[in-house]
């Protein structure tokens, strides 16, 4: 008996799929991209800010869509702020510690910066 077959049912044989019968949408990961490779913000401990990667290259560019931000304020005298189409999400300038955004990104240009300093701690990507 098979614990794992339909009440009333056997289930003793498995039958092979070849794989030229599976469609990309069943191989696909169930989570959002965003939740795989969430992008890395940063602000201090100095009078740095960036955003990166997961893999640690500046972002440049990011396709549409629904991404991941981990932000890691470092700092009570800067903060994060990303600015763009439809969005506007910062952390607090006396904030230390880490936050998690879930941004859905339209076409357009992006940016962030220190809102305490805007002339020298900013950055930008762009979406298309």
């Amino acid at each position: 008996m098979n614990p794992f077959a339909a009440p009333g049912r056997s289930c003793t044989r498995w039958q092979a799929v070849p794989f030229s019968s599976v469609s990309w949408s069943q191989l696909r990961s169930p989570f959002p991209r965003s939740a795989a490779r969430p992008f890395q913000g940063a602000v201090g401990p100095g009078a740095t800010i960036s955003l990166k990667r997961a893999n640690g290259s500046a972002l440049k560019h990011a396709s549409p869509g629904e991404h991941r931000f981990a932000i890691s304020d470092q700092s009570s005298f800067h903060n994060f702020h990303l600015l763009g189409p439809g969005v506007s999400k910062k952390t607090g300038i006396d904030f230390i510690g880490s936050r998690t955004w879930n941004v859905t990104l339209h076409v357009g240009t992006y940016k962030f910066r220190c809102d305490a300093h805007p002339n020298t701690m900013h950055g930008s990507f762009n979406v298309s």
